[in-house]
């Protein structure tokens, strides 16, 4: 879980480096959830999911947590496995900001 050292961020719209690859049928969805600052890694006061676009909806939640699940048509024959290439998450980047007067990242 990513946690700014304030306790209300206000969440940037995240930037997710996402390749799909050469296998044909895949698909990616991405899906954030908040927790209160006093959540101490209790997983039953997550938020509901919600997409990267709605991130803004977990504005004041100080923790988030997100899956990107990815689905595939991976072939089943060895060669076409080996030069196939598997879709992947490459990198995150959520931007932030503490409301009241706080760093940003």
């Amino acid at each position: 879980m990513l946690r700014p050292r304030n306790q209300s961020p206000d969440w940037g719209t995240p930037t997710l480096g996402i390749s799909l690859g050469s296998v044909s049928g895949s698909s990616v969805v991405d899906s954030f959830q908040g927790a209160p600052a006093a959540a101490n890694g209790d997983l039953a006061t997550l938020t509901a999911p919600v997409a990267a676009s709605k991130l803004d909806l977990l504005d004041g939640y100080r923790f988030l947590r997100f899956t990107v699940p990815f689905t595939s048509a991976l072939p089943t024959t060895p060669g076409a496995i080996l030069a196939s290439v598997p879709p992947r998450l490459e990198d995150v980047s959520i931007p932030w900001s503490a409301p009241r007067g706080g760093a940003t990242s």
